[in-house]
């Protein structure tokens, strides 16, 4: 695909741009080379590349499950501004 002034335009209008002739002849460029890395993405062998996902997804990442001493309740309250019994108390924001 090639980047022309008509392309441009068409995309200024859907934009609702207005852009000056120097920003056109920028943004030419730098579309252009967009594509030029997309082209060059295409030539990747994706499908050796799905079958490594498949592989990776086999495995568990996660951490196993490890049983841990607690912080006492009177620690976690001691800065409460309000307590009731051992729970925070806020104020009431649903009627």
């Amino acid at each position: 695909m090639q980047i022309n002034s008509e392309l441009i335009e068409y995309l200024e209008g859907l934009s609702k741009l207005k852009l000056t002739d120097a920003e056109k002849l920028r943004i030419s460029a730098e579309l252009q080379e967009l594509l030029a890395y997309v082209d060059m993405l295409s030539e990747l062998d994706a499908a050796s590349a799905c079958d490594g996902l498949q592989q990776a997804n086999a495995f568990d990442f996660l951490r196993a499950d490890e049983v841990s001493l607690s912080v006492p309740v009177e620690d976690i309250l001691a800065n409460a501004p309000q307590r009731q019994g051992d729970f925070f108390s806020v104020p009431k924001t649903v009627e």
